[in-house]
């Protein structure tokens, strides 16, 4: 089946499988093909920093209706069982968002590295 993410194609998305779930907001049946669609529920968390490190799925990425994300998946090539929930994370989006933390973290290094600095040049003054 076409696995078709409605978002502007860029290679860098990246499927996983993720430890099955069960599926509660349920928006589409497809009972010819045994696919539930389900309205996404989480929302990105620290935690998912995860799939940084671990590997995608071995699916072929191909561009759909000339702007969408389309992967096409073969349960069986894959060594899926009947059911399993796929994640789409977005790479550069969490590359943004460690170097977000990082550069925070700089930031306030820096600062409390000012105000110290700030500090000890009043305490010299005073006892000159």
């Amino acid at each position: 089946f076409w696995l078709v993410f409605s978002e502007s194609f860029h290679p860098q998305w990246r499927v996983y499988l993720l430890p099955s779930t069960t599926l509660t907001d349920i928006v589409a049946e497809y009972p010819n093909l045994g696919v539930k669609e389900a309205r996404q529920t989480v929302k990105f968390t620290p935690a998912d920093m995860r799939y940084l490190f671990a590997k995608p799925l071995n699916i072929a990425h191909y561009q759909v209706n000339g702007y969408a994300n389309g992967w096409y998946v073969d349960p069986k090539k894959l060594g899926l069982g009947e059911n399993f929930t796929f994640v789409l994370f977005f790479w550069p989006q969490a590359l943004f968002y460690v170097g977000l933390v990082l550069t925070s973290l700089t930031f306030i290094v820096s600062t409390i590295f000012y105000f110290k600095l700030c500090l000890n040049n009043l305490r010299e003054k005073k006892n000159e």
